[in-house]
């Protein structure tokens, strides 16, 4: 600006002079900047990185000379090496171990509260996370929607945790957003050639997931096992314990999804493990004949015929396994007691009448003061039946009438009297449900009225 005022002064007026003072001055101003600003920043403590990247270089430099120092013995072990110089080398790694490890603990004691470091656990840790599902997805092993799904909630667990110093509530759908996602998926399977949509979606959500709390459970298994080596080489660390009970209980909530989804949905738990375990070991042999062509043992063109031949298997065990949550209706109805006296051809019949539902755990198949046009059978799952106590001191709670099985039906007592229902139905683990509407009903018991005798048996009996 100022060599701009002068530059633009009338020739009279010293115009040289004044240039060549200015340009001098705005030289020297540059040069004593330049000369004192690195001081300046220095001294402010500017030109140090962040608290959290000099806490992770300190981390990541003592790990990776620990796990240099643990090669050692190998070289003694090998032959022709010597022992002098592997005890040297041995004593300057420990030197080196034993000065990081003491950095790192002057940092924590100087700069981190426990409350950062807390945080700073977390943060990491859900970084650990988030490549344990990378590279599951990259395997093959997790679906993108399932993959992309986990990322995501890691991401805002992190930025919440940062920020916020806590966990978030939901990460990825709100509860109201779910019943209401549920809510569209009843009210789609009501709507004449809806029906077979709703239900694909029911049973995509299922297999998601159980993806998912598989996902879970491994990436909990994996981050566990590394919160436990930090204890080891750390013991006086007490934010590891914090997060520690939070893995394990995230760990543990995943294994029981697990677990229940195997008890009542068995055939399709066996079709996804099955997948899972053939990819594992098609995978093992795509990377062993990537290793073997790079060491030179496999000729590079045969090697990659040979993986090519293995592209197509993986691509097709990649997805769902949703056909197994598909059961054989026949089957089922053989074994409900209601329906032993029926002929297998008679079942076939019935069979068609049924329309099948694929439930997650805690969906709603029957709301209390509904019109009923149909009944249930279960084929997998656990359905419970309540209704609002009536109990005053209870007033607003939920009153548990029966817990029903595979094999029981629920629902007939609308469907025989035409009245409203008197109770709500929700599955409680993931279910298959077959359901029968009142006109095949009505039809079956003009054929055979001992079954409307049997019906109106166990309907008298629950009430």
């Amino acid at each position: 600006m100022a060599l701009a005022l002068v530059m633009s002064l009338p020739q009279p007026l010293y115009n040289e002079t004044l240039v060549a003072v200015v340009t001098g001055a705005v030289l020297f101003t540059l040069l004593v900047q330049g000369l004192s600003i690195e001081p300046l920043v220095k001294k402010l403590g500017l030109n140090e990185p962040p608290l959290e990247d000099r806490l992770s270089k300190l981390e990541g430099t003592l790990e990776a000379v620990r796990n240099a120092a643990k090669r050692i013995p190998e070289l003694k072990s090998g032959g022709l090496f010597s022992a002098r110089i592997a005890g040297q080398l041995e004593q300057e790694y420990q030197q080196n171990i034993d000065k990081t490890y003491q950095q790192l603990q002057d940092l924590r004691k100087d700069h981190l509260s426990s409350e950062t470091e807390r945080r700073l656990l977390y943060i990491h840790c859900f970084a650990t996370e988030k490549v344990i599902y990378y590279r599951l997805f990259s395997k093959g092993h997790l679906s993108e929607e399932v993959y992309r799904d986990l990322a995501h909630s890691l991401t805002l667990q992190t930025d919440s945790m940062r920020h916020q110093g806590q966990v978030p509530a939901y990460t990825l759908h709100s509860q109201t957003r779910q019943m209401l996602e549920r809510k569209l998926l009843i009210w789609l399977s009501h709507l004449p050639g809806f029906a077979r949509l709703a239900e694909a979606k029911r049973m995509r959500y299922t297999t998601r997931t159980y993806e998912k709390n598989w996902g879970l459970y491994q990436g909990g298994r994996k981050v566990l096992r590394e919160l436990r080596e930090f204890k080891r080489l750390d013991p006086e660390r007490s934010a590891i314990d914090e997060v520690a009970q939070s893995y394990q209980r995230w760990h543990d909530n995943a294994q029981q999804r697990l677990d229940a989804a195997a008890e009542q949905l068995p055939e399709f738990v066996t079709a996804m493990q099955t997948r899972l375990a053939r990819r594992t070991l098609l995978q093992g042999q795509k990377e062993d004949l990537q290793a073997q062509a790079e060491a030179g043992f496999v000729p590079e063109h045969v090697a990659s015929e040979l993986i090519e031949q293995l592209q197509n298997p993986l691509r097709n065990l990649r997805g769902y396994e949703s056909h197994a949550l598909r059961l054989d209706p026949v089957e089922l109805l053989h074994q409900v007691p209601l329906f032993q006296t029926l002929s297998h051809e008679e079942l076939g019949h019935l069979a068609k009448q049924l329309r099948n539902l694929t439930l997650p755990p805690g969906e709603i198949i029957i709301h209390k003061g509904e019109s009923g046009n149909s009944m249930f059978l279960i084929g997998r799952g656990v359905v419970r039946i309540v209704r609002e106590s009536s109990e005053p001191e209870l007033q607003g709670q939920e009153q548990q009438l029966a817990t029903l099985l595979a094999g029981d039906f629920f629902g007939e007592m609308a469907l025989l009297h035409k009245t409203p229902r008197n109770a709500t139905c929700r599955s409680i683990t993931p279910c298959v449900i077959y359901e029968l509407q009142r006109d095949a009903f009505e039809k079956l018991i003009e054929q055979y009225p001992i079954l409307q005798e049997k019906v109106e048996q166990v309907a008298q009996a629950r009430k």
